[in-house]
């Protein structure tokens, strides 16, 4: 449709839905344009869509004109009095109830018409929408339109220009108060009364936030004289009257209660509000609505709980973990001691993370060197606990992530260690039974995958019985503690004049490098030295076709089974070919019985 005011023609885009520009919760602003104003849901009206944001209100029977416009009549409706022009607000989702406002009182007039700026205009017809509640989040539809239509539908009456803006809603005080606790940083309580259908309202201040660190419940839990069963509700609200939470039977039987910290996504922030008691089968909405259906009276006692939870005291901070580290504590009886890391990135799969005591060698308790440790969150929440690594038969502890099906998020953690007995709880509650004491060597052992910022171990790789260019890419690796326990692992790829190297998390001296190659028995180098890169040169002993880490019958039966084959013949085995002259003979049968009978690391 062609829509033309002072003979020109305005731009299709300005037709139907546009977003509104809000500055304050009720105040509406409409995009400049021209506009046409035609029968309430003309296609051709000015139309948008208001979000209410802030503050909760009612819708008012007023608005107040901000910005105006001028209103021209289009040609051929020049007698069409003035004040035919008339905004309509309503839900957008629901437009049964709606108010409108007439937006001028002026009569017949030629030529365009200026809106008031500041002028007050009541309700001209409202279908139930003034005093409806409107809530942050609420879609309202803003149409401007003329009450009599003296045309065609498509035939445009008046045009609209420039850039409209009113207010509306009322906002409601906030309510009288029973009694105002201010500061609430300590225990507090208030006895009261409470007649049927009354609510009873109390204002407080926080001037630090509720957390896992300050929890803090709001409940009537105390009440012992209120109807027959103590049945309370209470509900919590912004100094806006924004309902914040309530509950029913959230207390002990049917009072109420209100926790804020005890979970850590339950924060109250510092600031100002206000609590509604009342009793059972009560409605709780925004702009401080209580609309009570209890017939109990009574006495009803409110009470503030706060509960500090200090952050432990730390014996040692590891600080960001970007490779193993490890520190040596000494205990008294009953001791426990706390310790703190960060993950800059979560343990995924092919990083691993390992807690553990296992170099603790003097601590005597009970059992030589039984100990327990557990791991917390930053909000003092515990994840894991372990008192026996029961795998290794040993009393020391150890927990791992190796981030397949338990990754650890990237955070800051808390290590709690110790002697057997203790026991864990949330938020950091460790209560030890234990007698031991000495010295506790707590270690954080960290690999991550893809990175080379850990230390690398290289060096050149033999086999005995064999010269010429090495005839496999990779070997197996696995770096062992000095319990003789494999704390990391995996292959490295080999050179053909077998130089090779690989990454480790592994930090700390006195490691075992353990390495084996096809063909070749594995070998162990003891006390390596991993607080810095190592240099780890090996001689393979040659001939273990079956790779078994042995070389016995099974070779030979393999060797036999291929005797006498070679290279581009049929059925030749090149891991039967030791030597790699191109055939399996006598030569490779030499290697294996001089050879027989030796196993590796």
């Amino acid at each position: 449709m062609v829509k033309r005011s002072l003979g020109k023609p305005l731009v299709a885009a300005l037709v139907g839905l546009s977003a509104v520009t809000v500055g304050a919760q009720n105040f509406v602003g409409l995009p400049l344009q021209l506009g046409g104003v035609d029968d309430v849901g003309s296609r051709g009206n000015v139309t948008s869509i208001h979000w209410v944001t802030g503050r909760p209100f009612r819708m008012s029977p007023t608005i107040t004109l901000g910005v105006g416009g001028l209103l021209r009549e289009s040609a051929g409706h020049l007698t069409t009095r003035a004040h035919d022009l008339r905004v309509r607000i309503t839900r957008y989702y629901d437009r049964s109830k709606y108010t409108d406002f007439a937006l001028s009182d002026v009569g017949d007039f030629v030529g365009p018409i200026p809106l008031v700026d500041n002028q007050v205009r009541h309700f001209t017809s409202d279908t139930g929408f003034v005093g409806q509640m409107l809530n942050p989040g609420d879609m309202l539809l803003i149409e401007l339109y003329e009450a009599i239509q003296d045309g065609d539908e498509l035939d445009i009456e008046s045009f609209f220009l420039g850039t409209p803006s009113f207010t509306f809603g009322a906002h409601p005080g906030a309510p009288a108060v029973l009694r105002d606790f201010d500061i609430v940083n300590e225990d507090a309580s208030n006895t009261f009364t409470v007649a049927p259908g009354e609510t009873r309202w109390f204002k407080f201040k926080l001037i630090a936030p509720a957390n896992i660190f300050n929890k803090l419940r709001i409940t009537t839990g105390e009440t012992r004289a209120f109807g027959e069963k103590n049945d309370t509700q209470i509900a919590l609200f912004s100094p806006d009257g924004f309902l914040i939470d309530s509950d029913d039977d959230g207390g002990p039987g049917y009072t109420s209660s209100l926790d804020f910290g005890f979970v850590p996504s339950s924060v109250l922030p510092a600031g100002t509000y206000y609590v509604a008691v009342t009793g059972g089968n009560t409605r709780f909405d925004h702009v401080f609505t209580s609309e009570s259906g209890s017939q109990d009276s009574g006495k009803v006692s409110l009470k503030f709980s706060v509960t500090r939870n200090q952050i432990p005291e730390i014996s040692h901070e590891f600080g960001d973990i970007v490779r193993s580290d490890t520190v040596i504590k000494t205990y008294a009886p009953g001791q426990v001691r706390w310790f703190r890391f960060t993950l800059p990135r979560p343990i995924r799969i092919q990083d691993r993370l390992d807690i553990h005591t296992r170099y603790t060698y003097a601590y005597h308790n009970t059992r030589v060197n039984d100990t327990e440790i557990a791991l917390f969150d930053s909000f003092g929440n515990l994840i894991r606990s372990n008192e026996d690594i029961v795998a290794e038969g040993s009393w020391r502890s150890a927990m791992k992530w190796n981030g397949v099906n338990n990754e650890l998020p990237a955070g800051t953690y808390y290590v709690a260690v110790g002697g057997q007995d203790l026991t864990f709880g949330s938020p950091w509650q460790v209560t030890s039974h234990s007698n031991g004491s000495g010295p506790i060597e707590l270690t954080l052992d960290y690999f991550r995958s893809g990175t080379n910022s850990n230390n690398v171990v290289s060096g050149n790789l033999k086999l005995t019985d064999f010269s010429g260019t090495i005839p496999f890419s990779s070997l197996s690796w696995e770096i062992r503690d000095i319990h003789g326990v494999t704390v990391d692992e995996g292959l490295a790829s080999v050179s053909a004049s077998g130089s090779y190297n690989f990454y480790t998390g592994r930090y700390g001296p006195l490691f075992t490098v353990w390495l084996k190659c096809p063909g070749g028995l594995g070998k162990s180098t003891y006390g390596v030295n991993l607080l810095t890169s190592a240099v780890v040169n090996v001689n393979l002993i040659n001939g273990d076709i079956d790779n078994d880490n042995e070389i016995g019958s099974g070779d030979i039966s393999i060797l036999m089974a291929y005797y006498g084959t070679y290279m581009g013949g049929p059925n030749y085995r090149a891991e039967a070919d030791l030597n790699k002259d191109g055939q399996v003979g006598q030569a490779d049968l030499a290697i294996i019985s001089r050879n027989f009978g030796i196993s590796g690391d």
